[in-house]
This record gives C-alpha cells, sequence and structure tokens, in this order.
C-alpha cells in the first residue's frame, strides 16, 4: 500500500513540475523583446473578416478574417533572433454568421471578388469545356443522370479538369456513385450537404452586361457567346470559380 501511495505522490509531483515547467515557458516568451515586437506589429496585419446576411430563405455567404499567431510566428523567428514578416503565422477567425451554422439556406452569392458560372444539361459541353480549358477555368455542371450517360466521356473529362458535377435527378444513390453529394440544387429535401442556386439568370451578352455583380453565382443558358462573357467578367477584374471554391469562407 505505501508503495502505491508513494507511486501516486511521485506521478504527482512530475505533473505539478510539468505543470510550472510549461507555464515557466509561457512566461519567458511573453516577456521576451521579439514577443513584444510580434505581438505590436500584429495589429498591422490583422485583417477582418465579412459576416454572411441572411434574407429569408437564402445567404450570402461572408468570409474568414485573418490574425498573427503570436505564439508559432514566435517559434518560427526565435530560430532566427530577429523579427522577419516573412516568418509570421496566421490563423483564420470565423465570422458570426457562416454557412457553417446555416445549412438550411440556400447559398445564391457571396462577398468575395468572384462568381461561380453554372450549365444545366448545356448543348455544345465539349466546346465549353474547351473554353474553359483555355481559359485555365473552372465551372460546375448542373445534369441528368440521362445527360451523364448521353454525354459520359465529356462529363469525366469536365471532372478531370476540376469543373464540378451537381447531378440534379433525385436519384441520390447515382450522385454517390459520383462522389458527388457535395451540393444540392435549389431546395432538394433529400441534401445532406450545400444548397445552392443561381442569382443571376444570363441569356445574352446585353443581360450580362447590365446585371453582374462581384459574388453572383451565374446560370448561363446561353452558352453561344461563353467567349465574350468570360472576357467581359475577366475584364473587370473578377476571378470566375467553381462552386466548390466558391462556397468557402476562407
Amino acid at each position: 500500500m505505501k508503495t502505491i501511495f508513494r507511486n501516486i505522490g511521485i506521478l504527482a509531483l512530475a505533473c505539478f513540475s510539468f505543470l510550472v515547467t510549461d507555464e515557466t515557458i509561457t512566461v519567458v516568451k511573453e516577456s521576451d523583446n521579439l514577443m513584444v515586437e510580434i505581438k505590436e506589429k500584429a495589429k498591422d496585419y490583422y485583417v477582418e473578416g465579412v459576416n454572411g446576411t441572411i434574407n429569408d430563405k437564402y445567404i450570402k455567404l461572408g468570409y474568414d478574417g485573418l490574425e498573427i499567431d503570436t505564439l508559432k510566428s514566435y517559434d518560427q523567428m526565435k530560430k532566427i533572433g530577429y523579427f522577419n514578416e516573412n516568418m509570421l503565422v496566421y490563423k483564420h477567425t470565423k465570422p458570426t454568421i457562416s454557412i457553417a451554422n446555416n445549412k438550411n439556406k440556400i447559398i445564391n452569392a457571396n462577398s468575395k471578388n468572384e462568381v461561380a458560372l453554372i450549365f444545366k444539361n448545356p448543348n455544345g459541353i465539349d466546346k465549353i469545356i474547351k473554353i474553359l480549358k483555355k481559359n485555365n477555368l473552372n465551372a460546375s455542371f448542373l445534369i441528368t443522370k440521362e445527360y451523364y450517360l448521353n454525354n459520359f466521356e465529356s462529363i469525366e473529362d469536365a471532372i478531370s479538369l476540376n469543373n464540378n458535377i451537381i447531378i440534379i435527378d433525385e436519384e441520390v444513390f447515382f450522385r454517390k456513385e459520383l462522389n458527388n453529394d457535395y451540393f444540392c440544387y435549389s431546395s432538394l429535401d433529400k441534401c445532406s450537404k450545400y444548397i445552392i442556386e443561381e442569382s443571376l439568370k444570363v441569356n445574352n451578352f446585353f443581360e450580362l452586361k447590365q446585371e453582374l455583380k462581384k459574388g453572383n453565382i451565374i446560370l448561363i443558358s446561353n452558352c453561344n457567346y461563353l467567349d465574350i462573357y468570360l472576357k467581359y467578367i475577366l475584364s473587370k477584374g473578377i476571378n470566375v470559380v467553381n462552386l466548390k471554391t466558391f462556397i468557402s469562407e476562407t
């Protein structure tokens, strides 16, 4: 019995010593001139995030902020002994209003300098893929099972080029076969992930020119002028991304 108590005492002492040592190290770090300098300059590198906004059943996504991780930055710079902004380590700060706690809302916009293009069972999918590839861009395709089976090779080509494919049939098993249960279109009841819907539908260049806004999800109904659409969007300094990138709040 005495041996047991003695072992417990030794263990408790070891734990206490570890805590004291850890706390001492933290105090030393906090009082180090390098840490003081990092904390002082961290204010200049702070980037404020943007909250999402909710309007009835829709959500316009915000994005994360950035702040300096002072402890990790200190550990990096301590190796060289002086402040170096290239060795700063950042961490994300999540928006208060986020898709993470509003998954029952439909995503139809975000707050970034980008748009997501979507095509629904489009005619001429090979031409669309060729134009996207030429411009080094990605988009998203809303297709039925029948469309997929009739355009199998083209769809597989689109997937290989990092385009998102969203099956809009209600056959959930087929959506999972394509490893694509990431999105649902509009208000599909069986969706367990993110629900998306366009905020702008484009039939011609005039509509795009009149209605284009940063953060749009754009359904391209007439693909004959896709090259012109892309040139106009890019000329405005707006990025074109696929939906998976679009819904990221980082």
